[in-house]
């Protein structure tokens, strides 16, 4: 049998590949692309395909602004070989939607997802799951681009459409997680906690209690516990969980140190930091390395562990923190996005604390005003933050210090 070029080339691509050494698939793929396109075209069949496995690979290393722009460029292709509503086109767009959302440009998500969804919904129909899926992947950027009350209409319409069309509570029970983590966001924590309640109880009777799929409900449930003002109750329930949620998933996966740190939060609620700092600490420390330094989830313990920092009066340690928490979020998620907020409103804080009252005031004023325009001024944690402010301002207007931060 004799083997072109073309075949050797897709031979190294695919040994790369089996080996995960991402880079080099991109760039393989990239040349087998740029071989078809000349050879073929650039809206050939081949030639789309070879690049949807480059971004695939430049997805597998990382590079996903990189995959979303090749997406970009397939979905622009495939609309004009097949059209807008063609399903080819509309799972390219589903890919680069999907990529730019991980990729934290959640405005460019947004509308590259509601698109998605209205071509799934006039291919196949407003209850397929095609579609529905679509929808949740829009009401998730939504929640991201800090439209919360928008994204939780969408996600209990789609659960509620969801409900009614399938037998399978799959979809059903991961929308109304999402539904409940929105709610929370909104400080909406007696709904959320409703909606749990019944996830729970329906897992726990098919289930049982320490099944792989109950357990991060119920340990969803207990944070809503302590949102409530229930931190006793929420103790005892994750004492209870994070050895189930060690035996279910590993001691240093995501659910069990996602249950730590809400255990060592609510510690601090109970007014415990000395036992919440060095947990929190450890759980840093596993999550950089379960999902790498710059991460979210990393950023988003690392606040966590910030603020027990300044319950313990580290003040000078928490700021320090703090203000490498929001520079990373903010490289991640922008700085409009509500964790970004949270974390800049507290490092705030943590300056009124130093005694640093204007630096305090440049910081936490906007951020509280962002966060205010977000959830309103009622919000629980708004009003926290607002107490803060009132008693900075007591304290500059006490020093003789003006608006422009002058004596």
């Amino acid at each position: 049998m004799k083997f072109t070029a073309g075949d050797r080339l897709i031979a190294q691509v695919q040994r790369r590949w089996e080996r995960r050494q991402w880079d080099e698939a991109a760039d393989w793929y990239g040349r087998v692309a740029e071989g078809r396109t000349f050879g073929f075209g650039a809206q050939h069949g081949g030639s789309l395909h070879a690049r949807e496995q480059r971004a695939l690979a430049l997805r597998g290393a990382g590079r996903l602004a990189e995959a979303a722009a090749e997406f970009g460029v397939v979905a622009e292709a495939r609309t004009a070989a097949l059209g807008a509503g063609h399903r080819r086109t509309l799972v390219a767009k589903s890919w680069q939607a999907s990529l730019l959302y991980q990729a934290g440009r959640f405005t460019e998500a947004e509308a590259a997802w509601a698109s998605v969804a209205v071509g799934m919904g006039h291919l196949y129909g407003t209850g397929h799951p095609d579609t529905l899926n679509a929808r949740d992947g829009w009401a998730r950027a939504l929640r991201e681009a800090g439209r919360l009350a928008e994204a939780e209409a969408e996600f209990r319409d789609i659960a509620d459409v969801w409900q009614a069309a399938f037998s399978d509570d799959t979809g059903v029970r991961r929308v109304r997680r999402w539904q409940a983590a929105v709610l929370e966001d909104l400080g909406r924590s007696p709904e959320a906690e409703t909606i749990l309640l019944s996830l729970v109880t329906g897992l726990t009777a098919s289930r049982g209690a320490v099944d792989r799929i109950t357990l991060p409900c119920r340990s969803q449930l207990a944070f809503t516990l302590l949102r409530q003002g229930r931190p006793a109750e929420a103790e005892a329930e994750y004492r209870v969980l994070i050895p189930a949620l060690s035996a279910a998933f590993g001691p240093e996966q995501w659910d069990t140190l996602a249950g730590r740190a809400r255990l060592a939060v609510t510690l601090c609620e109970l007014g415990r930091p000395d036992e919440a700092e060095p947990e929190l600490a450890a759980v840093t420390a596993a999550m950089s390395k379960l999902r790498g330094a710059d991460h979210r989830d990393t950023f988003n313990i690392r606040y966590r562990h910030a603020l027990a920092l300044r319950q313990l009066g580290r003040a000078e340690q928490a700021e320090a923190e703090l203000r490498a928490v929001v520079t990373g979020l903010t490289t991640a998620l922008g700085p409009a996005h509500l964790s970004a907020l949270y974390a800049r409103a507290w490092r705030g804080v943590a300056l009124y604390n130093l005694g640093r009252l204007d630096d305090a005031a440049a910081v936490l004023q906007p951020a509280i005003d962002q966060l205010t325009g977000l959830l309103g001024a009622d919000h629980p944690r708004v009003r926290e933050l607002r107490g803060h402010l009132a008693a900075l301002s007591a304290d500059r207007h006490a020093a003789g210090r003006d608006e422009g931060g002058k004596p």
